[in-house]
């Protein structure tokens, strides 16, 4: 049995530092939690907790007893420092050094010792109830089985009480030589006469006076039923499906058989007993016999009136003979062709149960007891009479469950677990009244402790063990509200000195951003160069390390963007760094192309960024995108180390990649060259240089980045627009795509029109 959840051991007693009780009519200065007495603190009865504002939280108990699930009364000294400091430190301490103490009395001794006697009963009664199961079931198995065996036996004898009369019956009506003599001679009228006369003779003992004789020679057929007022004559045609039965027992040469079939010239069903006439030579000349009616032979053998019992006939091959439902047999009488007969194999549930049964028919042999099958969705005991010298097997289908059932038993069970039941009471009771209740008021009062209330105070009443625990509980609870007090005073400090740190560090990221901000192109710096321009930059921090560079030349401008190793103060450092750079190169006004500029930036980036062994496990570096535009030609070269250049082409967006590597890394060859690119840029034309940041910036319904598509789509959209405009359309296309999400990298976007 398993123990049920939410027995009053786990009730919350156990955790009584979430509750506050106050007694209502106790009208002093004092207030008690559970028996155990401790007064507040001065300035204030409740501490923080007075009765309006418990007034509305807490839960009136039917004696005047009100719930809270806020904390106790506080000391003056820990109530006037801030609370935002108090409540997390001093309470997380309290509530780490008293929850040893409350999982150890509440839990470890209350709880888990009574849970420890109830798993091992609850395991006790587990074990003693599978067994009982198991030894039930195994009984109730022997004893349907038993049942179910003799059941079979039982059967048989029935049906062949009532089978072998009528068999020796049909025997001698075969073997009479009157009858014999005139299928010999069909068409002698005195042999035809005396013939017909010790056939009425058989039919008044036949059980249901139903005979039959078919002729070999003519293929005459001749039938006489209770239906019929006298014998009835057909000729039978062995090109005729009907009359194949005929044939197919001559053909057998079998001295007997019993067959189930419909008569179309009767129009009957009937079990007929089908026996070979020979002459004297021992030639068969016919057949005949005798038919029982089918619907009081099913009556009597396979109409039970017992529940849960069924009987089923079939032959040697498993086709159903006699069954319950009588629509089955009429079927398998009224059908010619013998595939599309019901056997019992197709009623079963599965392949297993299929060949278990061939196997128990063809063992031919009674006394095997019985075997599990499944028709349907029950699962019945099955047991096998063999009726060899009928052709037939008596299967008797047991359901076990309705021979000995659950129900059978339940007293018995219910019993044992009663009597299991008693006994775990009667354990929780002497435990609880002899070992656990002088636990509790020092568990109550853990509680009150670790709850805020450090004045409370457990009495000592005894000199025994729990007595020595409460003085030691006393004296810590003295030392706890000591250490308690300082503990806030020094949080308080700590939290100060490092909200001034805090400040100090952040004001200097800022002066570090306006520096940052001042090394980069102004907007009036950039006129007489493109005709217009727009610059978005947004670093994911205070400062970062995108940049974007322009210097004018004789015959046009350099420009630029470049997106450096690392965020914030390392970004900015880095992009500082390349821009004092760029400005060293860019100062000579020569015809110097973008591919051969980045050629030697790389080489000064690495002798810049590159130390002796100390930094030898830096590697920094930077992506960029660099082009110059010259006025005369009307012509924009461009180089690019790993970002690309975007511009209007004819109507459409047109993409120039920039080289796969970027500059400044240490695995990137001094020798290295980048590929120079020429635009044709007649007045009018549009270029956008961007850091990856843009490209991989997070949004949309699952956080994807933006992509190229999307930029490429924008940039389309923005065609027509002037450049302020397009900075309008750009920011705030990217702020609705983003949504609430993170930045994750620094973004810089400029456009450029000459």
């Amino acid at each position: 049995m398993r123990p049920r959840a939410g027995t009053p051991f786990d009730q919350g007693e156990s955790q009584p530092s979430i509750l506050r009780i106050q007694d209502d009519q106790d009208g002093g200065g004092s207030e008690s939690f559970m028996g155990v007495r401790y007064f507040p603190p001065p300035g204030g009865k409740h501490g923080r907790m007075g009765p309006a504002s418990r007034k509305g939280s807490g839960q009136k108990h039917p004696k005047g007893i009100q719930i809270s699930g806020q904390a106790y009364g506080e000391p003056a000294g820990i109530r006037s420092l801030p609370k935002r400091i108090a409540s997390p430190w001093v309470h997380g301490y309290i509530l780490l050094v008293f929850s040893s103490i409350g999982k150890s009395f509440a839990r470890s001794l209350r709880s888990t010792m009574l849970i420890v006697v109830a798993l091992v009963y609850a395991v006790a009664a587990t074990g003693t109830f599978v067994v009982f199961v198991l030894s039930a079931r195994a009984i109730s198995y022997r004893y349907a089985s038993r049942f179910a065996s003799s059941q079979s036996l039982l059967e048989k004898e029935k049906i062949l009480s009532l089978v072998e009369r009528e068999l020796a019956l049909s025997l001698k009506l075969a073997d009479d030589p009157a009858v014999r003599a005139w299928m010999l001679a069909e068409d002698d009228a005195a042999l035809a006469e005396a013939a017909g006369a010790q056939l009425e003779s058989y039919r008044r003992f036949l059980r249901d006076g139903a005979w039959f004789v078919a002729v070999r020679k003519s293929g005459s057929y001749y039938a006489r039923t209770p239906a019929t007022a006298a014998p009835v004559r057909t000729r039978m045609d062995p090109a005729v499906p009907g009359d194949r039965w005929f044939y197919d027992a001559l053909a057998k040469d079998s001295d007997y058989a019993l067959n189930v079939d419909h008569n179309d010239l009767l129009g009957e069903n009937r079990i007929w007993i089908n026996v070979l006439v020979r002459d004297r030579d021992g030639k068969a000349i016919g057949l005949a016999g005798c038919g029982m009616d089918l619907t009081s032979f099913l009556a009597a053998l396979v109409g039970h009136q017992e529940p849960g019992i069924a009987t089923v006939i079939v032959d040697s091959a498993g086709k159903i003979m006699a069954h319950e439902d009588a629509a089955i047999v009429a079927w398998n009488a009224e059908t010619d062709r013998e595939s599309e007969k019901v056997n019992i194999y197709g009623l079963l549930g599965s392949d297993a149960d299929r060949e278990r049964l061939k196997a128990f028919l063809s063992s031919n042999s009674f006394g095997d007891g019985a075997i599990g099958i499944s028709i349907g969705k029950k699962r019945l005991l099955c047991s096998v009479g063999f009726m060899d010298e009928l052709g037939w097997r008596n299967l008797v289908l047991v359901d076990a469950a309705t021979v000995i059932g659950a129900a059978d038993l339940v007293p018995l069970g219910a019993a044992v677990l009663v009597s299991l039941l008693v006994v775990l009471a009667g354990v929780f009771a002497a435990m609880n009244g002899l070992v656990l209740a002088p636990l509790r008021a020092l568990t109550r009062a853990a509680g009150i402790i670790a709850g805020g209330a450090y004045d409370a105070f457990l009495p000592v009443t005894g000199e025994n063990e729990i007595g020595l625990l409460g003085v030691s509980f006393n004296e810590m609870t003295r030392k706890v509200r000591e250490y308690a007090t300082g503990l806030e005073v020094m949080v308080a400090e700590r939290t100060k000195e490092l909200n001034d740190v805090n400040g100090q560090v952040l004001e200097s990221l800022r002066y570090a951003g306006m520096i940052q901000e001042a090394i980069l192109p102004a907007k009036e710096d950039m006129e007489g160069g493109p005709s217009a321009h727009f610059v978005i930059r947004r670093p994911r921090d205070l400062v970062g390390g995108d940049l974007h560079f322009y210097r004018t030349t004789s015959d046009g401008f350099w420009i630029a963007v470049v997106d450096c190793t690392g965020h914030g103060v390392p970004g900015a450092f880095m992009s500082m760094t390349v821009n004092a750079l760029l400005d060293r190169l860019c100062e000579a006004d020569g015809e110097e192309d973008p591919a051969s500029l980045l050629s030697r930036l790389h080489v000064l980036a690495r002798a810049t960024l590159s130390g002796g062994d100390t930094r030898r496990h830096f590697d920094n570096g930077f992506d960029i995108a660099l082009c110059r535009y010259r006025r005369a030609s009307r012509t924009l070269e461009f180089a690019g180390g790993g970002l690309p250049l975007y511009h209007d082409a004819g109507g459409r967006v047109a993409e120039l990649k920039g080289d796969r590597s970027p500059l400044g890394y240490s695995s990137v060859p001094l020798d290295i060259r980048w590929t120079k690119r020429i635009v044709e840029a007649p007045a009018g034309t549009t270029f956008y240089l961007l850091t990856d940041g843009v490209l991989d910036l997070p949004g949309g319904q699952k956080g994807f980045g933006l992509g190229r598509s999307r930029f490429v789509e924008l940039v389309d959209r923005a065609k027509g627009m002037d450049m302020e405009g397009q900075a309008r359309f750009f920011a705030a296309q990217l702020d609705s795509y983003r949504g609430g999400r993170a930045q994750r990298d620094d973004v810089t976007l400029v456009g450029f029109r000459v």
